[in-house]
Formats: structure tokens, C-alpha cells, sequence
């Protein structure tokens, strides 16, 4: 099943909460990860990364394999900020193959 999202449908879904109210604490984790970055040791729980190369925030690799036991490590091929929205079924078949590994 593929579905397809307008700006439209995203620009909706984005903003169901009253945006002036919620602005702040939605900006507040990018905010949060510059002015305080990890500092007690790695991270011990398995983690896996996805993204979407036209998201607001790009994750480097090599950061999230220093501080993560990472164990995928995924680039999708197309995709923004609501990339899960707009493409479901990559991030599907991304996650059906992490948990066919790990189990």
C-alpha cells in the first residue's frame, strides 16, 4: 500500500495543536541538544537511525555510532520532516528488516 500526503495534508497534520502554544516546547529538543550535549558515556540500549535527506536536522553517522550501540543505520532515498507520513512504506520496510535481524 502506497499513499501519497499534499503539502496540504502535512501542513494539517503538523499543526492540529494551536501552533502559537506549542512552538516553544516542539523547538525546545533542538535547542536542548546543542546547549547540552551527552555527556555521561554511551548510550547502552540497541538503536537504530532513519533518515530522510531533506529533514530539518541531518544526524551524522559517525556521531550516532560513537554514542549509540547502533545497530542500523539507515539513508532513505527521498523524504523531509514528515518523511513517516510521506513515504510509510519505506520506513515500513525499514523496520520490518531491523526487527527481522534482531530476532
Amino acid at each position: 500500500m502506497s499513499l501519497t500526503f499534499t503539502a496540504n495534508t502535512i501542513h494539517g497534520a503538523a499543526t492540529t495543536r494551536e501552533p502559537g502554544f506549542t512552538a516553544g516546547s516542539a523547538a525546545r529538543v533542538y535547542f536542548d541538544r546543542r546547549r547540552f550535549p551527552p555527556t555521561g558515556g554511551r548510550v547502552t540500549v540497541p538503536t537504530a537511525f532513519g533518515l530522510f535527506p531533506h529533514d530539518i536536522d541531518h544526524g551524522v553517522e559517525s556521531f550516532a555510532r560513537r554514542w549509540y550501540p547502533t545497530v542500523r543505520f539507515t539513508r532513505f532515498p527521498s523524504g523531509g520532516h514528515f518523511g513517516a507520513m510521506e513515504h510509510p512504506d519505506l520506513l515500513a520496510d525499514d523496520l520490518r528488516a531491523l526487527l527481522a535481524k534482531a530476532f
